[in-house]
């Protein structure tokens, strides 16, 4: 399953090459024409189950958890009682329970147990769950699997760290490239940025919340240098938790490197800076000088998942300091409800599914344990923490408008190419538009990634 550059179709818009201007800076971060499923280093850590084995676990330290008595007291039956007749209750011989239904209910349950602090009921659902757990199941199967490793802590982080080896090399290369959760709120927020530049600006400043290896500035930058904009400010949050990790597919000044370069080859001026965010606070924005607060979370190719409050403070700061745009892209539900991001990461996991034939499981598990399972841990984290505390950024980070934020029209064209770009009538996702400065892509009518602009 060579993944061929050639192949990715290519969609603009007034002039801006989303997808080809793309793959040549991936091309750069890592190596060309590689084969996702001929690669045997991303597997060699990942501890697949064959149709042979169990697709439960052991968990640790559950010897002290009761055995459940299954005996059943085999005199009493409910259809038996002498006021239970034929005519009250009829029953369909043919009529099976859904296992996959019962795995979403303990997984519902889980989720109350979280929230209301119930350890012991959380642990019993877990030994629940760990019976009907499976890496190589169905979706639902899988997401228990996922949230049932969540609890094994250091031995499934290392098995993370050692995956992650491979992530620039294959794996980020090829789910921004096989999947449209990164490409479309990108697209969206190129588009809305570049139309919202005035003609009599000097320089375009952005202020990146999250730019990982700066995957989404090509396409801009090359239209910035098709309209005659010479001069381009970008910072980046300075994640200090990053600095000297190793789980990240590279440092900021590699990726400074790149994007400089790039810009260099378009004739474009291009100044980088890492600001912690203090910083950011007090930054000095110039005369003549377009400034685009950039704040994308939660999706499905970054490394790392930022916390809730890490999003408030961003937008927060935008609020105090902007002047000219906020580009929102959430693929976490940020200010949803557990039931809502439960129901997105089922859907993620069928996507994944639908783009894996059966014959790459291998790959496609490698892809979720990188790609899904950071997002079911950070979901057990965030409800775990204090109600008081979740509710509160909740609300701000779910009321942009509240915070003084006025909503900014996503022109129809821009709806209408996101549209194209993942394929809509033609596969199972599709844009949707709940307001007129929002857009969301869907799978199976679920949302995955939201996309909001603001002034």
């Amino acid at each position: 399953m060579n993944i061929e550059l050639s192949s990715i179709p290519s969609f603009s818009f007034a002039g801006l090459n989303i997808e080809q201007e793309t793959w040549h800076y991936l091309a750069d971060i890592s190596s060309p024409s590689i084969s996702l499923v001929d690669s045997s280093d991303i597997f060699s850590s990942m501890p697949l189950i064959s149709s042979d084995e169990s697709c439960s676990f052991v968990l640790p330290n559950n010897n002290n958890i009761p055995e459940q008595n299954s005996s059943v007291d085999q005199d009493f039956s409910p259809m038996t009682s002498e006021s239970a007749t034929q005519d009250q209750v009829m029953i369909d011989q043919n009529l099976e329970v859904c296992p996959d239904q019962g795995i979403y209910h303990l997984l519902m349950a889980y989720g109350e147990a979280l929230q209301f602090s119930l350890k012991e009921l959380g642990n019993e659902i877990i030994i629940r769950l760990n019976d009907k757990a499976c890496l190589t199941g169905s979706a639902i199967q899988r997401l228990a699997y996922y949230f049932v490793r969540n609890l094994e802590g250091g031995v499934h982080n290392q098995r993370r760290k050692e995956l992650i080896k491979n992530y620039e090399a294959v794996a980020l290369k090829a789910i921004y490239q096989i999947f449209p959760f990164g490409r479309f709120p990108h697209f969206a927020a190129n588009s809305a940025i570049l139309e919202a530049i005035p003609q009599t600006t000097y320089s375009v400043h952005i202020v990146d919340f999250d730019i990982s290896i700066g995957i989404q500035w090509p396409p801009l930058i090359e239209e910035l240098a098709r309209r005659g904009q010479r001069m381009l400010r970008l910072t980046a949050i300075n994640w200090k938790e990053e600095n000297n990790s190793t789980c990240f597919p590279q440092s900021f000044e590699e990726t400074k490197a790149l994007l400089c370069e790039y810009a260099h080859g378009f004739g474009v001026s291009l100044k980088m800076e890492h600001m912690e965010m203090e910083e950011i606070k007090t930054i000095n924005i110039r005369e003549n000088e377009f400034l685009a607060f950039n704040c994308m979370v939660g999706l499905s190719h970054m490394a790392k998942s930022r916390s809730i409050t890490n999003v408030a403070e961003f937008l927060e700061i935008a609020s105090n300091n902007n002047r000219g745009i906020v580009t929102f892209g959430d693929g976490s539900e940020l200010a949803s409800s557990f039931d809502v991001r439960l129901d997105q990461l089922y859907a993620l996991l069928e996507s994944m599914e639908m783009h894996f034939p059966k014959q790459f499981d291998e790959a496609r598990i490698a892809m979720e344990c990188l790609f899904v399972a950071p997002h079911v841990d950070s979901l057990v984290s965030s409800f775990q923490k204090s109600d008081i505390v979740i509710d509160g950024l909740i609300r701000q980070v779910g009321g942009l408008a509240e915070m003084g934020f006025p909503p900014r029209r996503i022109n129809i064209s821009h709806l209408m190419e996101a549209k194209e770009l993942v394929k809509e009538g033609e596969s199972l996702y599709c844009v949707t538009s709940e307001a007129d400065n929002q857009m969301s892509l869907c799978y199976l009518g679920i949302p995955l990634v939201k996309f909001s602009s603001w002034l």
